[in-house]
């Protein structure tokens, strides 16, 4: 499955008051309400991944079930990687929707370590670098995260203990609150859309974060850096 068709996947989750597409691309709306993960192809959108059934199940893909999906995207290789929020972990779909598996993840917490020994809280947004690093935005953890190739999670920024705040600086000591979007560039910097504080940060490969637009206070307002609002 080619990487330009990142852009071609939803995610739908249940709620009570009924149908709702949550994460989208390509402005093409669905009304599934459920727990599933869809594609868009050739016009036509197929659930790829879950049953509809809340759980944390992994296996083929028909057969699989998750808790809450919400930020997802594809790798070079064609595995779609997907935030799986209400489950606290990131889980993957082999190309062509055949196998979704664990990559990490275990329990709601904050933990480094592979596999299974880390800990999220309510991720919804990753992206994926060209070497094949896994940056996750932990939005209750108010930090950003990554998963190496080999599965080993680390805090590439945000404080420790999950304290949030609004303060730029190098890797733990810079402060995040709920980031929820992200996306890495060619340069590997990842651009974080930091929820709460309204402002769209920077951080850089060396893991410095920087403010590139917004101020605390939301508004609507152009202008550079901080002199504009979101």
């Amino acid at each position: 499955m080619a990487t330009s068709t990142a852009l071609a996947f939803l995610c739908a989750w249940h709620q009570r008051v009924g149908a709702r597409a949550v994460v989208q691309r390509l402005g093409v709306p669905t009304d599934v309400a459920r727990l599933v993960v869809h594609m868009l192809l050739a016009g036509t959108v197929a659930s790829i991944a879950g049953t509809g059934t809340l759980g944390h199940k992994d296996g083929p893909a028909p057969e699989a079930t998750f808790g809450q999906p919400m930020g997802v995207t594809v790798d070079a290789a064609g595995n779609i990687i997907v935030a799986d929020e209400g489950n606290h972990l990131i889980r993957k779909i082999s190309p062509c929707g055949k196998v979704v598996t664990t990559l990490a993840g275990t329990a709601r917490g904050r933990a480094d370590g592979k596999g299974e020994l880390a800990c999220f809280a309510n991720p919804r947004g990753v992206t994926v670098d060209k070497a094949g690093n896994i940056f996750v935005a932990d939005t209750q953890n108010h930090s950003i995260r990554k998963i190496s190739p080999q599965g080993v999670v680390s805090t590439v920024a945000g404080g420790g203990c999950g304290a949030h705040g609004c303060r730029d600086g190098v890797g733990s000591t810079a402060l995040f609150h709920l980031p929820k979007g992200l996306v890495v560039d060619g340069t590997d910097s990842i651009f974080v859309a930091d929820f709460k504080n309204n402002m769209i940060r920077r951080v850089s490969p060396q893991g410095v974060v920087s403010t590139l637009a917004g101020a605390v206070e939301k508004g609507y307002r152009d202008g550079i850096g901080a002199r504009s609002a979101i």
